[in-house]
């Protein structure tokens, strides 16, 4: 059980760290488009790719969940 929650608080602390990146990251990409009037292709895919961690990490966290509950 033990494991399971130290898990799961893991999963909790890798998704605010991600979101915290998307944070950044969105933040980066609106200033840069304010600044040149143009996308940066590089930082929308770091952002999408952060994103889709953040999902995995999600589901992560909702199985992990689960099996506490189970126990």
């Amino acid at each position: 059980m033990k494991k399971n929650s130290n898990n799961v608080k893991r999963i909790k602390r890798d998704m605010v760290i991600s979101t915290i990146a998307m944070a950044i990251g969105l933040i980066g990409i609106i200033l840069l488009f304010v600044k040149e009037k143009k996308w940066d292709a590089v930082g929308c895919s770091i952002l999408a790719c952060n994103a889709v961690i953040f999902w995995c990490s999600y589901d992560a966290l909702k199985k992990a969940a689960d099996e506490k509950e189970e126990e």
